[in-house]
This record gives structure tokens, C-alpha cells and sequence, in this order.
């Protein structure tokens, strides 16, 4: 099966995830491994891009592990730490403080699509196993997979990953996980968890309908066979 952290109930997904099978022929691994960058691919596209106004607005919330500084001025500390530009003297910095929550804010607000790249680690690692020609590749089939929107680019260290179905699986389930970190971390809050939520879900819902209608597909070509072969009548 898929693992895909989501508010909704995947009860409708399993559900059909299990009757796509029975007309499937691949692997377990490579059709989990398939779903998964579906549904990636497809959450890329569906879910709402960031606007200036959301960030700024979620960046001069109070944090939630120092409610006396906002969102933006705990991680415009970290970002000064991290390059090494943090000021000796506390007075420069707070002085400084409002300019560099503002040029966080312009930066940040100048990738609006910083949710969508959270998808990006489980994409292009699929897609690079997925090529690979040893043994050991993870192969699945890309026909009909969802087109990757343009401009998606990432910044840092990767904000998302995957765990892929293996081949040769021991066991009576399949299983293989996609993860993206954007909102998860206490540097966001709850507008932006509620944005990536509502992307995925509907990514998943388009994965579900998808597989619904490759099932009834072959349904109706498995009648229509049958029906000239004088089995069944068609009405």
C-alpha cells in the first residue's frame, strides 16, 4: 500500500488502491512506487501557491517555543547564525532587527511556491531510480503521469523525502511512504499546514478517481470481449 499523511480519510483510496490491483499486472512495488509519484506530481499542482500577504502575515505571528519574538525574528536569528552574519553586539541587532525581518519576508514571499517544493525530494528521487538500468532500479511505469509544474525550485536542504516500495518484497504488504516537511517544522503555522493539507488531499482524491476509472475501463473491455465471443449480451 501508499502511506500518505493526510487529514483525510484514505479509507476510499485503500479501497480502490485494492480493486486497481486486481486488474493490474506489475508488481506491488512498482505500482505503489507509480502511485506515489503520481500523487507527488499531482499535489505539485494542487496545491495553492504562497502570496506575500499569507507569509508576512504568518512571519509576525508570536513563536510558539518563544512567544516574546515573532515567527520572522526567530528565523532571521537562525539565518544570520548559520552564515555566520549574527552581530557581536545586541544592541546592532535589535536595532537592525525590523530591516532584517523584512528582507526575510521579500526573500521568502519571492518563492511563493515553497509549499509545492516539499514534493520535490520524492519526485526527482523516483524519477532518478526509476531510470536507473542495474538490478536494483525502481521501476515503474510513467505513462499518463501528471505534468510537473514549471518554476518549482528548491532552496537548502531538501524539505521532503521518500521511502519507495523495494521489489522483491517479504511479506504480505507493500509498502512505500512519501514525506514533505513544509509546515511540519515549528518555523510555520497553521495557515500553511492548512494549505499543504488541502493540496494533497485533492492530489489524492485525483489519484483515486483516476484508478476508479482505469477499473472501469477494463471492465467494460472485458464485457465487450465477452459479448462478441456470444458470452454475454450487452444492453
Amino acid at each position: 500500500m501508499a502511506d500518505i499523511v493526510t487529514t483525510n480519510n484514505l479509507k476510499d483510496f485503500n479501497r480502490q488502491f485494492q480493486e486497481y490491483m486486481l486488474w493490474n499486472r506489475r508488481a506491488a512495488s512498482e505500482t505503489v512506487n507509480q502511485k506515489l509519484y503520481f500523487i507527488s506530481l499531482r499535489a505539485m499542482q494542487l496545491t495553492k501557491t504562497g502570496s506575500k500577504a499569507q507569509i508576512t502575515d504568518e512571519l509576525n505571528q508570536p513563536s510558539l517555543k518563544y512567544p516574546n519574538k515573532t515567527l520572522g525574528e526567530i528565523l532571521v536569528l537562525k539565518d544570520l547564525r548559520n552564515r555566520g552574519k549574527l552581530p557581536k553586539r545586541s544592541k546592532t541587532l535589535a536595532s537592525n532587527m525590523s530591516n532584517y525581518v523584512q528582507r526575510f519576508i521579500n526573500k521568502r514571499a519571492s518563492h511563493t511556491q515553497f509549499l509545492r517544493s516539499g514534493w520535490l525530494p520524492a519526485v526527482r528521487k523516483l524519477d532518478y531510480w526509476n531510470r536507473k538500468a542495474d538490478t536494483d532500479s525502481i521501476t515503474f511505469s510513467k505513462r499518463f503521469a501528471p505534468k510537473k509544474p514549471a518554476g518549482i525550485k528548491q532552496f537548502g536542504v531538501d524539505k521532503g523525502d521518500v521511502k519507495p516500495a523495494r521489489p522483491n518484497t517479504v511479506g504480505p504488504t507493500c509498502r512505500g511512504t512519501i514525506y514533505n516537511y513544509v509546515g511540519k517544522g515549528k518555523q510555520h503555522g497553521s495557515k500553511t499546514e492548512s494549505i499543504l493539507q488541502t493540496g494533497l488531499n485533492l492530489a489524492v482524491a485525483a489519484e483515486t478517481r483516476s484508478m476508479q476509472q482505469y477499473v472501469e475501463r477494463k471492465m467494460l473491455e472485458k464485457h465487450r470481449k465477452m459479448a462478441a465471443n456470444g458470452i454475454i449480451t450487452l444492453s
